[in-house]
């Protein structure tokens, strides 16, 4: 009785481990089709030498100043007028995209900072979620110092809830011309992607649609976020309280143009979309705002501050 007892509860055991052969279908043919969607996710440390600041980007290491002489410094922003926001274009009124900001205000909720709550949404391929930016030519740093949490926690407990900088090639053709697999941009974000809950950095590369992403572990709290461009090559690097710069990423970008959409990101619930990316349902997505969805993620940036680089190529 007792190997009786044993096998079946074995085969109980099995039975509760092996997904039904319908499942096993179904999560295959979704792998696939994430796959053909180009979702390409690479989780990486970013420790050692390789990513230390190199000789030739000392340059692009520099503290940013509020202050300035050179022809960037105009477009910096320290969010201690409400006012200024008014010179920060969105991407959904620009190009005419769905609005999904949820909250935003400069100098208000936060005093100094710009606080930016958005809807259900994410960036990936040709899905695009809430972006303020300015334009800049030619080879530029932009910085920004941001906290990111969530409605009441340190950290976003829903999963892909991050903000930070984006740099994307414009579409002046607006939405309306606008045709899929022509999104080119880069990013570089903080807060919780795969972890649900679990602090990462979020940097990802997007060429003519097609999105490489990267997660690395990191410490909750302010941090300093930078992308610096100087000729083909832009450059992500992060900054901790009391660290210094450390690269995130460098890649060549020689196919984008010389005048750039530069600025502000926050996307966040990621579940709540997941099969508009997973079927590729580019229509559906931006065809209307998540409002029922489970945002999780307050962004606070304290500044924004552009600045050419002391060897620039422009």
């Amino acid at each position: 009785m007792l190997t009786k007892f044993k096998k079946e509860d074995a085969l109980r055991n099995h039975a509760r481990k092996s997904p039904p052969r319908h499942m096993a279908v179904l999560a295959l043919a979704l792998g696939a089709a994430t796959f053909a969607s180009g979702c390409f996710v690479s989780h990486v440390d970013r420790v050692g030498p390789e990513w230390d600041v190199h000789a030739d980007e000392k340059t692009l290491a520099v503290d940013a100043s509020p202050q300035g002489n050179d022809d960037l410094a105009l477009l910096s922003d320290e969010f201690e007028d409400a006012s200024t926001l008014s010179q920060w274009a969105k991407l959904s009124d620009v190009e005419g995209w769905p609005e999904e900001i949820k909250k935003l205000d400069a100098n208000t909720a936060n005093p100094g900072n710009l606080t930016l709550e958005p809807y259900a949404s994410f960036w990936f391929g040709d899905f695009h979620a809430p972006f303020l930016f300015k334009k800049v030519t030619g080879d530029f740093i932009v910085t920004t110092r941001v906290l990111v949490t969530g409605a009441s926690t340190d950290v976003p407990a829903r999963g892909y809830s991050l903000a930070g900088l984006l740099a994307r090639a414009p579409h002046d053709e607006g939405r309306k011309n606008w045709k899929e697999g022509t999104e080119n941009w880069i990013f570089i974000t903080a807060g919780t992607g795969d972890g649900d809950g679990v602090p990462q950095f979020e940097t990802k590369n997007t060429k003519d649609s097609s999105s490489r992403l990267e997660l690395s572990p990191r410490t909750p709290g302010w941090v300093e976020l930078r992308i610096a461009r100087v000729g083909t090559r832009i450059t992500l690097l992060r900054r901790a309280e009391k660290e210094d710069w450390r690269v995130m990423r460098r890649e060549e970008r020689p196919e984008l143009p010389r005048t750039l959409q530069v600025g502000l990101i926050a996307y966040t619930d990621y579940d709540s979309l997941k099969w508009d990316l997973i079927f590729n349902r580019v229509d559906r997505y931006h065809n209307r705002v998540i409002t029922d969805g489970v945002p999780d993620l307050i962004g606070r940036f304290d500044y924004v501050r552009f600045q050419r680089p002391s060897v620039s190529k422009r």
